[in-house]
C-alpha cells in the first residue's frame, strides 16, 4: 500500500514528465537527503517531499509538519546555501494545496509560520494539480541568494 509521500511523488512525476530527469532517493545512510534529485536544462537541485493532512483550523497555530527531522531541515540549510536549488514540496490533502519552499524556509515552515504565513512566503503556490509549467520555470529560477547573517 503507498503512502501519501508516494503518492505525492506518483503526481509529481507524472506532472513533469518531459520537463525533467527525475530520480527518487531512498537512503537509509543518511536520514537528512531529501527525497527527489531532478536535472532540468541549465539546474539541477533537490525536493524534500512532504504531506499533511490539513492546515491548522485556527489562524493563529503554526503549522507543523510530520517526520521533518532536524537532519533533514539542516542538510536543507546547507545543502540551499550552496546550490540554490534545495527545495522543500508539501501537500495539504484536505484542500489539495500544493506549496512550494526554498530550502532557506525549512525551519519556518515547521511550526513558526501559520498557514496564512505560508501563502505569504512560499514560492509557488498551487492550487487543486501539480502546474508543471510554473513549477518548471521556478525551478530554473532557483531559491535565489542567500544572505549570512
Amino acid at each position: 500500500m503507498s503512502t501519501p509521500e508516494q503518492n505525492l511523488w506518483v503526481r509529481l512525476e507524472d506532472a513533469m514528465r518531459g520537463y525533467w530527469i527525475p530520480q527518487r532517493i531512498e537512503s537509509g545512510t543518511n536520514k537528512g537527503i531529501p527525497d527527489v534529485y531532478f536535472s532540468i536544462p541549465q539546474n539541477s537541485g533537490w525536493i524534500e517531499l512532504k504531506v499533511i493532512a490539513k492546515l491548522p483550523t485556527r489562524d493563529t497555530t503554526p503549522v507543523k509538519l510530520p517526520k521533518f527531522y532536524s537532519e533533514q531541515k539542516l542538510w536543507i540549510v546547507k545543502h540551499g546555501r550552496i546550490t540554490e536549488s534545495v527545495w522543500i514540496l508539501i501537500y495539504v490533502i484536505a484542500s489539495n494545496d500544493y506549496f512550494l519552499f526554498p530550502s532557506h524556509m525549512a525551519y519556518d515552515i515547521d511550526g513558526a509560520l501559520t498557514g496564512g504565513e505560508w501563502m505569504l512566503h512560499c514560492s509557488l503556490y498551487m492550487r487543486s494539480r501539480i502546474d508543471a509549467g510554473l513549477l518548471y520555470n521556478k525551478l530554473l529560477e532557483g531559491c535565489g541568494s542567500w544572505t549570512q547573517s
